[in-house]
C-alpha cells in the first residue's frame, strides 16, 4: 500500500517537473539571449520586484535607465540654470544697492552742503540786519542832531541867527532851515546877506535828497576846514571825527573816497575803534585798494 502511494507521488514530481523545466529553461534561454542583445534583463525584474509591496525592501534598487539619466541631467542643468540665473540676479539687486546707497550718500552730501550754505546765508543776513540797524540808528541820530540844532536857531531871534548861518557852509545852512518852520525861515533869511540868502533859497527850492546834502555838507566843510590854522585844524579833524562815527558806515565811506588820504587816515584816527572798523568795511567794499592804502597808514 505505502509502495503504492510513494509511486503516485513520485508520478506528480515527475509530472511537475515535465512541465516546469522547459518553460524554466525556456525562460532561461530567453534570459540569455536578451542579455546577449543588451537588454538587461536583471535590472528589469529588480525594477518590477521593487514595485511589489514587501518585496522592494528585501532587493536592491534597480540602475536607472537612459531615460532617466537623461532626465535626470536634464534636471541638474537646469537647476544649474536656475543657480547661475540666481546669481546673476543676486549680482545685479547687489549693485542696484550700490548704485542706491553711493546716491543717497551724494544726496546726504549735497543736503549737508545746502544746510551749510544756508547757515551761512542766515549769519550773513543777520550781520546785514545789524549793520543796517545801526545805519538806521545813525540816520535817526544824525537827523535828530540836525534837529534839536535848528531848533536852537528857531528860538534864537532872527538877527542873532541869521549871522551864525552865515558861519555855517551853503548845504548846511540848507540842512539847518529845512528843519524849520517856513515863517521861521522866512524871517532868518530877511535878515542874512542878500547874497548868502539868495544862493541859500534857490538850493532850498530845489528837490535835493538829505543824503546827498548831507555829504556835500561835510565836503564843504572838509574844503574848509583845510584853509584854517594848525591848531583849528587839528580841532576840525577831531570835530569830523565825531561827525563820521555818526553817519552811517556807507555815507561815511562815500564822502572819505572823495578826501584827500592824509585827511581820511586824521579823521579815522580820531573815531573810537568800533566806528572805524565800520566804516573801513564799508570802504573795503567800494575801494579795496585804496582801503589798504589807509589801513597801511593805519597801523
Amino acid at each position: 500500500m505505502a509502495d503504492m502511494e510513494e509511486e503516485r507521488s513520485y508520478s506528480f514530481i515527475e509530472r511537475l517537473l515535465f512541465y516546469t523545466l522547459p518553460v524554466l529553461f525556456t525562460l532561461l534561454l530567453t534570459g540569455v539571449l536578451l542579455t546577449v542583445f543588451g537588454y538587461d534583463v536583471v535590472n528589469e525584474l529588480l525594477r518590477v520586484g521593487n514595485k511589489v509591496p514587501g518585496v522592494s525592501a528585501v532587493l536592491p534598487d534597480p540602475k536607472p535607465t537612459e531615460e532617466e539619466l537623461r532626465a535626470a541631467m536634464l534636471e541638474a542643468e537646469e537647476r544649474d540654470d536656475e543657480g547661475e540665473t540666481n546669481e546673476e540676479e543676486a549680482a545685479k539687486i547687489e549693485a542696484a544697492l550700490s548704485a542706491k546707497e553711493a546716491e543717497m550718500a551724494a544726496l546726504r552730501s549735497e543736503t549737508e552742503t545746502k544746510e551749510q550754505q544756508i547757515a551761512d546765508l542766515q549769519a550773513e543776513l543777520e550781520v546785514k540786519q545789524e549793520e543796517e540797524a545801526r545805519q538806521a540808528a545813525s540816520e535817526a541820530e544824525y537827523a535828530a542832531n540836525i534837529k534839536k540844532l535848528a531848533n536852537v536857531y528857531a528860538e534864537m531871534k532872527p538877527s542873532k541867527a541869521a549871522p551864525v548861518l552865515e558861519n555855517l557852509t551853503l548845504s548846511e545852512r540848507v540842512l539847518v532851515l529845512k528843519e524849520m518852520k517856513e515863517e521861521k525861515q522866512v524871517d532868518i533869511l530877511e535878515k542874512m546877506d542878500p547874497t548868502i540868502a539868495a544862493e541859500t533859497s534857490i538850493l532850498m527850492k530845489d528837490v535835493v535828497a538829505v543824503r546827498d546834502l548831507q555829504i556835500a555838507a561835510l565836503q564843504e566843510r572838509l574844503a574848509l576846514s583845510g584853509t584854517q590854522t594848525a591848531s583849528s585844524a587839528a580841532l576840525t579833524i577831531d570835530e569830523l571825527s565825531r561827525t563820521f562815527a555818526q553817519m552811517t558806515p556807507d555815507r561815511a565811506a562815500e564822502v572819505l573816497l572823495e578826501m584827500d588820504q592824509s585827511q581820511v587816515v586824521n579823521i579815522l584816527r580820531g573815531m573810537e575803534e568800533a566806528s572805524r572798523a565800520t566804516i573801513l568795511n564799508s570802504l573795503s567794499k567800494l575801494d579795496k585798494k585804496r582801503t589798504a592804502q589807509i589801513t597801511a597808514r593805519l597801523g
